[in-house]
């Protein structure tokens, strides 16, 4: 890395530490004022430093029930109106979710969740809705999940439990008037609803200069096809994959006759703004990560009244495929190998100021290329869309609860707070399932697996393969290590320390 690289590298370091101490003095109710922070920031970093402690603070001011305006910050910061109005306009307007506190040691705080999000309950010191005064609770007793109106919640094994309308649960959804009790304290959950709006068209939502086939008819939305509708341009194939939001098909580009694959919004979310939006940002994130590790995006367009992404499509093998009838040694070389690849694709993406959030194998696509393999990192900002536009659904089967593996404690307790380290601690824990085959907690139940990535070190990877290089067992043990500052500082380190356990690092070595 060249010294200028560097520096804008640890500048950003410095200004993520900068964020992560407003946002804990606001947990700590003790907040700090914007205006402190930035008389100490190099005058270069202001304006986008302005802009991510207001988001902090608007979004810790509307949990708690503050009053407050647009009017407020734009005197407060006369100089900085497109970037006070940028803040404001990230709130959406829609349903919210109150939790009331009516009884216990915190009877009458309030807190409205009007975004997805999901935190943790208890008395540590780490957790986003702290209760430190009710000594009956745990450390870490139980998680919810917002997105508003929708909300659950799932005890985490929790010493003395947690009651829903005084039914012990371990896990369950909320309505309107439900009363939650866990250890002296008891809450009720409102969920308050927006008046009814009309649907609306995603395609009028496309920006100006965003590519994609265009069609000229608007019907009602009542009439928007179940079916997949044709894309002027291309041949539809074969259904590849399916999601909550989307359907994926294989498809032919008549115009260069490649192989592509086309991502549709299901009809049901194609007039849910709030879902159309998050599909159009995400799509703009792909659009801006050119680099040969990660999937290709190719165009954004709309159909039919349906929004769909066009990107390149591989035909992939799987990892065992590719290790089939090698030696113990041969098979850890190949996964440091296509590890390395992935930590290309992040060390660039991180560069550019973005996080994956979701790294695990099904995201990882291996293919043949000429005589060689292809490895790249797929999906690459689309999980966060996806998982905003509805319930994350942690309970809804094994294969989901197997993905929990690869989820960094500080993503269990606040879904916000994903930064490049949570990225490394994924990757660490894909590289463990790559050499063993397994994942890197034995989990028995959804919530002892919450519990267990908070309070429990992962396995050993050489406690599983004895042969194993000490040193290679220390590394995956360093990415997912519980604090993110305890792991490696960047993409990049990371990276240079696993080389010399791939083939090549090993033929050079000699």
């Amino acid at each position: 890395m060249n010294k200028e690289l560097q520096s804008s590298v640890q500048s950003e370091q410095a200004l993520d530490e900068v964020c992560r101490d407003f946002e804990d003095a606001f947990k700590a109710r003790k907040p700090v004022l914007i205006e402190e922070v930035l008389v100490r920031a190099p005058s270069d970093h202001r304006n986008g430093l302005l802009g991510d402690l207001l988001d902090i603070e608007l979004w810790w001011r509307r949990v708690r029930g503050d009053t407050f305006s647009i009017d407020d910050y734009r005197q407060r910061f006369p100089q900085s109106r497109p970037i006070v109005d940028l803040a404001f306009s990230k709130f959406p307007t829609g349903p919210a979710v109150a939790l009331d506190v009516i009884e216990g040691p915190h009877t009458g705080e309030a807190f409205e969740f009007s975004q997805h999000c999901s935190f943790v309950v208890g008395r540590a010191a780490d957790v986003q809705f702290s209760l430190s005064q009710d000594q009956h609770l745990s450390r870490h007793h139980c998680r919810l999940e917002m997105n508003p109106p929708m909300a659950r919640i799932i005890d985490l094994d929790s010493r003395n439990g947690t009651f829903v309308n005084n039914a012990r649960i371990k896990d369950s959804p909320l309505t309107n008037g439900d009363v939650i009790r866990f250890g002296n304290s008891c809450i009720r959950v409102r969920v308050r609803l927006p008046p009814a709006k009309p649907a609306v068209d995603p395609a009028e939502t496309l920006p100006a200069g965003e590519g994609g086939a265009q069609d000229s008819s608007r019907d009602s939305k009542a009439d928007i096809p179940l079916e997949v509708p044709l894309v002027p341009g291309y041949e539809l194939l074969d259904e590849i994959g399916e999601g909550g939001l989307g359907v994926v098909y294989a498809a032919r580009q008549l115009a260069t006759n490649r192989k592509v694959a086309i991502k549709f919004i299901r009809p049901d979310h194609a007039v849910d703004l709030e879902a159309t939006r998050m599909f159009l940002r995400e799509a703009s994130v792909l659009s801006q990560l050119q680099h040969p590790r990660i999937v290709q995006f190719v165009e954004l367009g709309s159909i039919q009244n349906r929004l769909f992404l066009v990107m390149e499509h591989l035909e992939t093998i799987t990892f065992d495929e590719v290790c089939r009838d090698v030696t113990p040694q041969r098979r850890w070389q190949v996964a440091c190998g296509i590890v390395c690849r992935v930590l290309e694709a992040l060390e660039f993406a991180h560069q550019a100021g973005y996080v994956h959030r979701d790294v695990k194998p099904a995201n990882i696509l291996l293919f043949r290329q000429q005589k060689k393999m292809g490895v790249k990192l797929a999906d690459f900002g689309l999980a966060k869309s996806f998982q905003t536009a509805g319930l994350s659904g942690l309970t809804q089967d094994d294969v989901t609860r197997g993905s929990l593996a690869y989820m960094p404690p500080e993503q269990v307790v606040d879904c916000r707070s994903a930064r490049p380290p949570s990225d490394l601690y994924a990757t660490g824990a894909t590289l463990f399932n790559f050499l063993t085959g397994r994942l890197p907690y034995v989990f028995t139940a959804q919530a002892s697996a919450l519990r267990m990535i908070l309070e429990e070190a992962p396995i050993r990877a050489d406690s599983l393969i004895p042969d194993l290089p000490a040193g290679l067992a220390d590394l995956i043990s360093k990415a997912m290590a519980k604090s993110p500052s305890q792991r490696f500082r960047s993409a990049e380190e990371m990276r240079e320390t696993l080389y010399p356990y791939t083939s090549k690092g090993q033929r050079e070595s000699l």
